[in-house]
């Protein structure tokens, strides 16, 4: 047991420092890359710090698979310079002893991205790029779990749903005269954007900035001193302060769903007719990454047990490296490709998991021959 823990101990030890190394490089990366937003609204410095901090779990998901590699490859590769694992071993260790330590250590690395991706990063990210787009537009906004509310003046908007393909689904609005009165309500079952104003055929609708939205089914009450008046009609045109793309970054994301969240998600879809791919491969790929993280240890296991045993830290950090964006860029290529021919999303989540888990099976029997 106590040899057990002390491999564990190095292998955590590596990844901690690796991860810490490459999240904190990444997020530099990010405020440089937002530093061009700066003087648009109301962000500024402050508020590109602020925004890339916040994002910074969904960061540190993405980016403990590379992680684990990288890291396990410097807490064994240590040990393997030090001739400690040969000891071991001479000792009587089995090499299955030594990589069930490490990948035992790989568990509790697991669980923190579990706890990181489905309860931390997804609420953080999509806090992150509402507070953002509030920054940048001027609006005021907040995304509550019955949709989206939006002010903009005396007017305020409430949209139940935001489709991927930029429709509304029980769009709500609220109008108020200069004493603060309601003044009009209206309700519509859906909306959908007809773009620039310029190519609305009616002229007396032209004019303004705002977008121009066709809303159908609609129930409208005007408010009076003494009553309400309401009348139905069965589309509408009517100007919303959003344009389609604002909407869109109102949409809900993948990265920004936990995976009850997607599922449901995707049961809206399909009841809705609209496709659902890119939600299925997002399903699966976050139902796989526990399996990735573990793919990507038992790989640094077996490089330091074999061809890396002896080599340098500027060996092992350009090959961990390497195969950590060549696997990353590897499911990132067939998830999509499984999206654009759909193919069958478990299938293509699994594939690159699997083949880097056979590959390194067979690089251990190898080792160990």
């Amino acid at each position: 047991m106590i040899l057990d823990r002390y491999i564990a101990r190095h292998v955590l030890a590596g990844i901690l420092v690796v991860f810490i190394g490459l999240v904190s490089l990444f997020l530099i990366g990010d405020l440089i890359g937002d530093l061009g937003n700066v003087g648009r609204g109301n962000f500024d410095y402050t508020a590109a710090l602020t925004f890339v901090l916040m994002r910074m779990p969904d960061r540190m998901y993405a980016l403990l698979p590379a992680s684990t590699l990288i890291g396990g490859l410097l807490g064994l590769g240590g040990l393997a310079r030090g001739l400690e694992l040969t000891a071991m071993r001479a000792a009587g260790a089995p090499v299955s002893r030594i990589a069930g330590a490490a990948m035992r250590a790989g568990v509790l690395v697991i669980a923190l991205g579990l706890v990181i991706g489905e309860w931390i990063a997804p609420p953080a990210e999509r806090l992150a790029h509402d507070w953002r787009t509030a920054a940048l537009t001027g609006q005021t906004g907040a995304r509550a779990g019955d949709g989206f509310w939006g002010r903009d003046g005396r007017r305020f908007l409430h949209f139940g749903e935001v489709l991927p393909n930029g429709q509304l689904r029980d769009v709500r609005m609220f109008e108020f005269d200069e004493t603060g009165e309601l003044a009009s309500a209206w309700r519509a079952r859906r909306a959908s954007t007809l773009g620039a104003p310029e190519r609305l055929a009616d002229p007396a609708t032209r004019g303004g900035e705002e977008a121009f939205w066709r809303l159908e089914e609609v129930e409208i009450s005007r408010f009076f001193g003494d009553g309400v008046e309401t009348r139905r009609v069965a589309s509408i045109l009517r100007k919303l302060p959003a344009g389609a793309d604002q909407i869109d970054r109102l949409a809900a994301r993948p990265r920004w769903l936990s995976l009850p969240e997607i599922v449901s998600y995707m049961r809206y879809l399909r009841e809705n007719g609209l496709r659902t791919a890119h939600y299925e491969a997002a399903l699966w790929s976050r139902i796989m990454a526990p399996f990735s993280t573990a793919a990507m240890l038992f790989t640094a296991v077996v490089l330091v047990l074999g061809p890396l045993g002896r080599a340098g830290f500027g060996s092992r950090i350009v090959v961990g490296a390497a195969l950590g964006i060549g696997f990353h860029i590897l499911q990132k290529v067939i998830t999509q490709m499984g999206v654009v021919y759909d193919w069958f999303a478990p299938l293509s989540a699994a594939a690159p998991v699997a083949a880097l888990g056979l590959l390194s099976w067979w690089w251990l029997r190898r080792a160990t021959a």
